[in-house]
């Protein structure tokens, strides 16, 4: 019997983490909050919203030191990867850092669960099968690993 899916993804706890003028202009934007991808935050330049198919400016205004700021004290600790998360979430924040080790851009990866995908290998699993999960980035691949 096959479970039905669900996806969900916790996009406000990603989105209170963003300075509030990027944040509104990803609420009030034309694009459905549920196709965004990543928001990419990078000093001097302006933020940047990735959604399935196309790209869209947030602001008119770059990116200030105060806003990276802003989200690295709202999100967990950057590992030796340079990447954080957010509590109880599949958010990914990826920190670019300058030669001095400051933090001077910011990628925030939304990350979702698809629920009840796992039925369809469920037996190759328990059977201790081996399993090469392929697909381009942002399709759930280390969801599925970490559900198996």
């Amino acid at each position: 019997m096959t479970e039905p899916r669900s996806i969900t993804s916790n996009i406000d706890l990603l989105l209170d983490t963003l300075p509030l003028h990027i944040r509104q202009s990803i609420e009030d934007g034309p694009d459905d909050k549920e196709n965004l991808l990543e928001i990419v935050m990078d000093l001097g330049r302006l933020p940047e919203a990735r959604y399935r198919g196309r790209e869209r400016f947030l602001s008119e205004r770059e990116i200030m030191q105060e806003d990276i700021d802003y989200v690295i004290q709202r999100i967990g600790a950057f590992g030796e990867d340079n990447r954080a998360g957010i509590p109880r979430t599949l958010h990914r924040i990826s920190a670019i850092r300058n030669r001095s080790g400051k933090v001077i851009g910011l990628t925030c990866r939304v990350g979702r669960a698809v629920l009840g995908t796992i039925a369809i290998i469920r037996d190759l699993v328990e059977a201790g099968r081996s399993l090469l999960l392929l697909g381009k980035p942002g399709v759930g691949k280390t969801t599925v690993a970490r559900l198996l």
